[in-house]
């Protein structure tokens, strides 16, 4: 499925059996349901990119093997402000201009936002962080019920993690 959207855009159901789902938007891109899980075979990629707007997750599934980029441009991707997990996938990269704020089930996470907020990522179990970037904000990580292992950069101004076990593999700092 791949679809390009001049304005805003709300998702309300958009799911595949097999196959990836792109949507390119102008504006917000509201994601109420998105899921390529049905299919959980590591190729069945979502990407979400908005140009001017936010990226606002309600529920994207897309299972424990395939993979989730977010990219909202200037804007922030943000949960829909509930208390449900609002992602879940294998590998998690998001990039956005302002804050990044999700609640999520996922193995590896890539963060990265040129804004001045904050990154906030409440992990459901264990995860392992590749990226976690933010120059001018601050950050939070949260494992409920796992560990946090860092592998790559971490670059913030303050950041605080609550987790059963935080282990650093690698760590760069500037």
């Amino acid at each position: 499925i791949s679809i390009t959207e001049l304005d805003t855009i709300t998702l309300s159901d958009v799911r595949t059996q097999n196959g990836t789902i792109t949507v390119v938007a102008g504006g917000t891109i509201m994601a109420t349901l998105v899921s390529t899980s049905a299919t959980d075979n590591g190729l069945n990629t979502i990407r979400l990119t908005s140009t001017s707007g936010d990226i606002v997750v309600g529920l994207i599934d897309a299972g424990s093997a395939n993979d989730v980029v977010l990219t909202a441009t200037s804007g922030a991707v943000i949960d829909d402000a509930d208390t449900a997990t609002d992602l879940v996938a294998d590998r998690l990269t998001v990039i956005a201009g302002a804050d990044i704020r999700i609640d999520t089930a996922v193995k590896t996470v890539t963060l990265s936002s040129t804004g001045t907020g904050v990154i906030s990522i409440d992990e459901l179990d264990d995860l392992e962080i590749d990226r976690f970037v933010i120059p001018q904000g601050d950050g939070e990580i949260t494992a409920k019920a796992g560990s946090v292992r860092l592998v790559g950069d971490l670059i913030a101004r303050n950041v605080r993690v609550t987790a059963g076990e935080f282990v650093i593999d690698y760590l760069k700092t500037s």
